[in-house]
């Protein structure tokens, strides 16, 4: 088998101030010619069942190309009736004991070659969340198979050509043009582009087909994409026969160029992960820039005294060292992770000052509010002090984040958990704390890593990809927005 082209990016990361080095690139679409048909020998196949006719089409395409066909029923979707000579396993939950249960059970069929995920359309008005925790369910059900097929496919994939294809249905154009559609089949494309890289044996490919294409027609644009020989293709769409793929289009930036802008000293953002780190420092220019307003949301306390012994020391060492023997006198055991939180609150609490009093400097008004993004009733129930002293909000940045970076292998459930819910839950809970109509500007940090995918990033990628998808979604539902 051929190995996949390097796929190396490079970046500079700059603090507090513009680096004029750093590209900017716009997203948009380009035509793909039709693929090319590679011939492989035919294998087991595993097939999720998506509830629709297209599973049956798929399957009953890839049995006549000589293919063994196992479905996967899931247990949170109503799975499409097959007749009985199709073998089926169900999948006892979304997690990675169900991934692993499922795939003991696949064993029995033979080794598997080809798996392909059929995701559910869901239609949507202009409710972002609407599906939300089904859609959660299905993506980390694709998150911990692969998990569990890293090393089947792999080992196959050293002799042979397997294949791990996404198929999503929300608009055929990758979500760019999306206004009926859920958003979060988008983290399918963020875990093939993350895996594609870790992989080197495996043909990865995620498809986004128009949910308007007839089922024949989609069937046979799937087997066309498992049988393609491009390696350098990750993500394509269909619109009909149009088939298309994302690329970033590089755009020269004009120096001195005057912009106009509806931010004003009236407006008041509401920002996530905004007090500390990148996220702070974007604030901060936009209060040199605009001298606007910010209610600023973090995990973090600043509302507690610097301790005496902590005061004018900067070494971490010494920091450490200092509160160890602060746990001492107080007669308590400096456990290493007692002192690392006692070291971690102090530095927090500086950077957070710091940001605060220097947004203050440039003229802005901020409120710090120590609540987690995910805290959906906490932010309710502290939002209405800040904004009676800033004012309604008319803009959100949502920068908070975190990372679990491990290869796809050695993923947990908790990994998944933590780095998804924070950047997709915690949009949801924004957006449920303010008036949609309202919002002048919504920011949503996404990230590189969910465009090209990144090694280690399976779930940061997801869950950015579906940020991304969500900016269009609200940009096509709110034009002025």
């Amino acid at each position: 088998m051929g190995t996949k082209p390097a796929q190396n990016v490079h970046f500079t990361k700059i603090r507090n101030g513009f680096h004029q080095q750093i590209p900017r690139a716009s997203v948009r679409l380009q035509y793909l010619p039709s693929p090319d048909f590679i011939e492989f020998a035919p294998q087991l196949s595993l097939i999720t069942n998506d509830g629709s006719p297209l599973t049956l089409a798929v399957a009953e395409k890839l049995q006549q190309a000589g293919n063994q066909v196992v479905i996967l029923n899931l247990p949170f979707v109503n799975n499409f009736a097959l007749p009985s000579h199709f073998k089926t396993i169900n999948l006892e939950s979304a997690n990675d004991l169900g991934a692993k249960q499922a795939i003991e059970k696949l064993n029995y069929f033979g080794k598997i070659g080809n798996f392909i995920h059929l995701n559910p359309h869901f239609a949507n008005s202009k409710n972002l969340g609407q599906h939300f925790e089904t859609e959660t369910n299905l993506l980390k059900t694709v998150f911990s198979l692969a998990k569990h097929l890293s090393k089947p496919l792999n080992e196959s994939g050293k002799t042979s050509r397997t294949n791990f294809l996404t198929i999503s249905r929300i608009d055929g154009n990758l979500g760019l043009k999306n206004a009926n559609s859920s958003v979060f089949a988008g983290g399918l494309s963020g875990i093939v582009k993350c895996i594609n890289i870790e992989w080197q044996s495996v043909f990865c490919r995620a498809v986004d087909i128009d949910p308007k294409n007839a089922i024949s027609q989609a069937s046979e644009q799937i087997f066309a994409e498992l049988h393609d020989s491009n390696l350098q293709i990750i993500e394509v769409a269909y619109q009909g026969n149009l088939r298309q793929t994302l690329i970033a289009k590089r755009e020269i930036l004009q120096e001195n160029v005057e912009k106009n802008s509806k931010i004003t000293t009236k407006s008041v953002f509401l920002v996530s992960g905004g007090a500390k780190g990148v996220t702070a420092d974007c604030v901060l220019k936009m209060a040199e820039v605009y001298q606007c307003k910010f209610i600023l949301l973090g995990r973090s306390s600043n509302d507690f005294a610097e301790p005496t012994w902590a005061k004018g020391i900067t070494s971490e060492a010494d920091l450490k060292k200092l509160a160890m023997q602060d746990l001492i006198s107080k007669g308590e055991k400096p456990t290493p992770i007692l002192v690392q939180k006692a070291v971690n609150q102090v530095v927090a609490k500086r950077e957070i000052d710091e940001s605060l009093q220097a947004i203050r400097n440039f003229g802005s008004q901020v409120e710090y509010l120590a609540v987690d993004v995910l805290n959906a009733d906490s932010i309710k129930n502290m939002l209405p002090k800040a904004v009676q002293k800033l004012g309604n909000i008319t803009g959100i940045i949502h920068g908070a984040g975190r990372l679990a970076d491990k290869l796809i292998d050695n993923k947990t459930d908790s990994d998944f958990e933590a780095v998804y819910t924070v950047k997709v839950k915690g949009l949801l809970n924004l957006l449920d704390c303010v008036d949609i109509k309202e919002m002048q500007q919504i920011v949503l940090f996404s990230s590189v890593a969910g465009f090209f995918g990144n090694t280690g990033q399976t779930d940061y990628s997801m869950a950015n990809e579906i940020l991304s998808k969500s900016a269009h979604f609200l940009k096509n539902h709110y034009p002025n927005l």
